[in-house]
């Protein structure tokens, strides 16, 4: 899966090391929830739609800061797999899968798989633990 738009990047790019996207303490935006989980705004709805990231009951763009890290803490996009490990997201899924790895969730919409952090980390000896 390649970057068909050089403006797909803008939440990969928009927060330097160190710098938190949250403007509030307790909610957040699908802007916000975007550049910190290194996806974009489509991606953020796909996973409201899918149920595994909740609102906070108002409105569909509006979020917990808590509830997004948490999505954080459980998930993993392939996207962040390909940079860790040092290849094309389109190769993740393959590679996973020999290691009997396989995705959680996936966003048809926008071609996106979701993984179990913890599975991740620990097929690639990254320490996480279930």
């Amino acid at each position: 899966m390649g970057v068909a738009d050089p403006s797909d990047l803008k939440p990969f790019l928009a927060v330097g090391a160190g710098q938190s996207p949250f403007s509030r303490p307790d909610k957040t935006n699908a802007h916000e929830a975007a550049v910190y989980l290194g996806c974009t705004e489509s991606a953020i709805t796909q996973f409201v739609n899918l149920t595994i990231l909740p609102t906070n009951g108002d409105h569909k763009w509006k979020l917990n800061r808590a509830d997004v890290e948490e999505f954080r803490r459980r998930y993993m996009l392939s996207n962040e797999i390909a940079i860790r490990c040092g290849c094309l997201a389109h190769q993740v899924k393959p590679m996973l899968a020999q290691m009997g790895v396989h995705p959680q969730h996936r966003a048809i919409n926008i071609m996106m798989l979701i993984w179990n952090r913890k599975q991740v980390e620990r097929a690639l000896g990254m320490g996480g633990a279930e």
